[in-house]
């Protein structure tokens, strides 16, 4: 009996995978169909926003969906590997840490020695950032505005005059409203005259 069987269970299994892979052909010609049809038949008049409308969608975004449509777009898009000057930087930052946590671990005055060598470049960076950042001004620079800025609304002055004149001092490089421009040009006209 068991002779019986081996061609039976052989030939359920052979059927199983010709009806699976007639399943397979069928779902990839229909789903390829319609992700030309649905939109084509929405496009088509009467163009509004109906049930049949929405049925062509929903079956063009199912038929985009068992095709792996949209992950296969948004791999590019979704895609978490970092570039490589980013891993670079990356290894350099952990290198850089690991470094940090070997010096904690040395001794008191090779620690400090070292710590001079490796940070100083980078309080002079913040220094220079600050200096640019400040564009010049030293400490107390916002009293100091303030201070002026209540002395000229004592004298009179609107903001809107204030502004005008933080505007011309940014437009002439720090030069005043009423000093010339050009003082050999100043001085050539009163020769002149």
């Amino acid at each position: 009996m068991s002779s019986s069987s081996a061609p039976s269970d052989e030939a359920e299994r052979l059927h199983a995978s010709r009806m699976d892979q007639s399943y397979r052909k069928f779902v990839n010609g229909v789903t390829l169909g319609t992700l030309f049809l649905a939109p084509i038949m929405v496009m088509l008049p009467p163009r509004r926003l109906n049930f049949t409308s929405l049925a062509w969608g929903g079956a063009f975004a199912a038929a985009a969906v068992h095709r792996e449509i949209p992950a296969k777009m948004a791999r590019p898009f979704l895609d978490i590997s970092m570039p490589r000057r980013a891993r670079e930087l990356k290894e350099q930052r952990e290198r850089d840490e690991q470094r940090r946590r070997m010096l904690d671990a040395q001794p008191g005055a090779e620690k400090e020695k070292d710590l001079g060598k490796s940070y100083a470049p980078k309080d002079l960076l913040e220094e220079k950032a600050r200096e640019i950042w400040m564009g010049g001004e030293t400490e107390g620079w916002k009293e100091r505005r303030l201070q002026e800025e209540r002395e000229k609304l004592a004298q009179g002055e609107g903001y809107g005059s204030m502004i005008m004149e933080q505007i011309w001092e940014v437009w002439n490089w720090g030069g005043k409203k009423g000093e010339d421009d050009n003082p050999a040009e100043g001085a050539s006209s009163s020769k002149g005259t």
